[in-house]
């Protein structure tokens, strides 16, 4: 699931107002795609690196990894 970086104006697509939530969330892509919905990346924090969720680590990755380490998260920034 891609972030929206640029938006045109919602107004001018029939909107009034613009949905933010974090990659915790799974909302669907085509959603994404569909409406305006913002998604932002949680950080995935390991003892050796942090990752921006869905952007630099998979969901897959992460439920690998955790054998090995169970991450923490933080708020986007």
């Amino acid at each position: 699931m891609d972030s929206k970086v640029v938006r045109s104006n919602l107004k001018s697509e029939g909107y009034e107002f613009a949905i933010l939530v974090d990659s915790c969330c799974d909302v669907p892509a085509e959603y994404v795609q569909k409406y305006p919905i913002y998604v932002i990346p949680l950080r995935i924090n390991y003892k050796e690196a942090s990752y921006r969720d869905r952007i630099d680590i998979t969901p897959e990755e992460i439920y690998k990894n955790m054998e090995v380490e169970i991450p923490t998260t933080s708020v986007p920034t």
